[in-house]
Order: structure tokens, then sequence, then C-alpha cells
């Protein structure tokens, strides 16, 4: 959503007092094994993964353009 409108508009808004932790596929991927051995010796259980460092939807939205744009992705 954030490249195309980075790519279609000349203005974003985004808010910049909301946070997440975005958390990167290849940290969640090598989880899987981990959560599947315990809960084959363990059974169900709640687990929580979150990324670091912690960012505003603005601060997740600079880094995506500037990334999208070094590589060519947008304009």
């Amino acid at each position: 959503k954030i490249l195309d409108l980075a790519d279609s508009e000349d203005r974003l808004t985004i808010v910049d007092d909301q946070y997440g932790s975005p958390t990167y596929t290849f940290d969640i991927a090598r989880i899987i094994p981990v959560i599947v051995k315990a809960y084959i010796h363990s059974g169900p259980s709640l687990y929580n993964l979150g990324g670091a460092p912690q960012a505003s939807w603005l601060n997740f939205a600079d880094y995506i353009i500037e990334e999208a744009y070094k590589r060519g992705l947008i304009k």
C-alpha cells in the first residue's frame, strides 16, 4: 500500500503517534521450527514474536519509500 501511494501521490499523510514492531519474515521463518519442536514436546502454547526496534508508522513508511527508491521500485 505504501509503495502504491508513494508512486502515485505527491504527498502522503501518515500518522507519527502510532507505534509497532515490524517483524522480518526471515525471523518468523527461523522461529517456526523452534515452535514446532516445543509443540511436539509440550503441546499447544502461546507465543509472541515482535521485531525490534519499535517504529512509528511514519518511520516505517519512510524506510520503505527510501529503500524502494534506491532499488528503482518507485520514481
